[in-house]
């Protein structure tokens, strides 16, 4: 018969394990996020959106308001 042990996780390996889920997760949310700047039927590059949220002039100006007004809010 095997030995199977019956060790309860100590609560250092349980805080580890929950801040690399959060932190698995944080991740995770941050590329949906900025996944959903750039989908759109309006290709815009991605510099041009960065530049847009830190408040640069973009080549066209439409595409200010796509993502301010349209991607941004989802």
């Amino acid at each position: 018969m095997q030995n199977v042990s019956s060790e309860m996780p100590t609560a250092v390996s349980t805080q580890n394990r929950q801040r690399w889920a959060m932190i698995g997760l944080l991740l995770a949310l941050l590329a949906v996020f900025m996944l959903s700047l750039f989908v759109g039927s309006v290709r815009i590059p991605l510099d041009q959106i960065l530049g847009i949220l830190v408040g640069a002039t973009p080549e066209r100006e439409t595409w200010t308001t796509i993502v301010l007004k349209f991607r941004l809010p989802k």
